[in-house]
């Protein structure tokens, strides 16, 4: 059963990535992720806090602290994802930049940043995106930036149905369905 389970999340986020994150982004060249020291993941536990969270880092390329994030040690993997985007049809931003962090005991649980980058260096933050669990719902949500509607961004919730096939099955979308929409005016955002 395991085997099956592990099988079919593998399958799930291999399409959940790359449905919701299907927008161009690309990996960034300008911000990183910092790791959880190797001290930390020791089978003994000796250096391990109390609570089990230790704290991760976006940084830029020469190391400079930008955001904490805090992460349950033995359910993260290193394995947060910086990308990032250019959307010159969005007013006085530089780029969109987009970070995963996937939380994963058991089933996997998933947080999404979204923060516009201005040309000034301010940092705007989109509210979080905490996707619901994709294997029980098939559901996923992502932001838009529609080119012929400059300065909105879109909230979309994703519905797929699961085709059984005779080797595997295949994912079809059913729902696109727009729950928010903010609107930037190039120093904040607001929501209609």
């Amino acid at each position: 059963m395991k085997k099956v389970n592990a099988f079919f999340l593998v399958i799930m986020l291999t399409i959940f990535s790359h449905a919701i994150f299907a927008q161009d982004f690309h990996p960034s060249d300008e911000f990183l992720m910092t790791t959880v020291p190797d001290a930390l993941r020791r089978i003994d536990h000796s250096n391990l806090p109390a609570d089990g969270y230790t704290n991760i880092y976006l940084t830029d390329r020469g190391g400079k602290v930008l955001k904490g994030f805090p992460v349950f040690i033995e359910s993260y993997y290193d394995n947060a994802e910086v990308e990032e985007i250019i959307l010159p049809w969005l007013k006085d931003v530089r780029k969109v930049i987009r970070l995963r962090i996937d939380h994963c005991p058991c089933y996997c649980d998933i947080e999404v940043y979204h923060w516009l980058l201005t040309h000034d260096g301010q940092w705007t933050a989109l509210p979080v995106l905490t996707p619901p669990d994709y294997e029980v719902s098939l559901t996923y949500l992502a932001y838009i930036f529609p080119e012929e509607e400059p300065n909105v961004i879109e909230l979309h919730e994703y519905q797929d149905e699961v085709i059984l096939g005779e080797i595997e099955p295949t994912f079809r979308q059913i729902a696109d369905q727009t729950i928010k929409t903010l609107t930037w005016d190039g120093r904040s955002i607001k929501e209609e």
